[in-house]
């Protein structure tokens, strides 16, 4: 996970996180893949053209080390973090994309998967705020259960508000004083003034 943590405040706590899947990966497997079939033919075959063979399959394990470095940090500071205040969302790494919306504002969520996406458990997530843009998000390892997340984690912050609204009107009528009128105190002074009446 990412840096994302750092930046909650005092009385946010994590509820749920994802991070992204390991399909990410595929591309740079698929390099190295065609790089050992070349290095498997260049055994078979041997003689002069497999020194040759050899060579043509460097280039493959090149560039397959290289986007496996570049993906591997992306999945490592990717952040998919649903609080109990808001859902924050960090991907990229030379192009960052950043998302940090309250749950009180987040209008609609919807997913897309491909028939390969339900099989292995991944897919894109469109998040549309109040007043903001729609923000794509892919790769996200199983998005019907962050969706679920983030809906129980509304539904509870809005129990808290509602319980908090009517504790504290139900303290406001108990400080509330009903008006009540003075009471006639009888004093030693008006018993002595009867006394010389009689």
């Amino acid at each position: 996970m990412g840096r994302a943590k750092e930046f909650l405040s005092k009385k946010e706590r994590i509820v749920y996180e994802t991070h992204l899947h390991w399909i990410l990966f595929l591309d740079s497997v698929m390099y190295f893949v065609i790089a050992i079939l070349f290095s498997f033919v260049a055994h078979r075959i041997g003689g002069e053209y497999e020194k040759f063979i050899h060579y043509l399959s460097l280039p493959f394990w090149a560039y397959g080390g290289i986007k496996f470095l570049m993906e591997w940090v992306q999945h490592t500071s990717a952040d998919f973090i649903i609080t109990n205040t808001r859902v924050i969302i960090k991907v990229g790494v030379l192009k960052r994309s950043s998302l940090s919306i309250p749950l009180s504002k987040i209008e609609s969520i919807e997913i897309d998967q491909t028939l390969i996406g339900q099989i292995f458990g991944f897919g894109s997530m469109h998040i549309t705020g109040t007043g903001t843009a729609t923000s794509k998000f892919e790769y996200i390892t199983a998005p019907g259960t962050f969706r679920q997340k983030i809906q129980h984690a509304t539904n509870l912050l809005e129990n808290n508000q509602e319980n908090q609204e009517s504790s504290e009107a139900g303290e406001q009528e108990e400080f509330t004083e009903e008006p009540t009128t003075p009471k006639k105190t009888t004093t030693a002074s008006s018993y002595r003034k009867r006394f010389k009446r009689r």
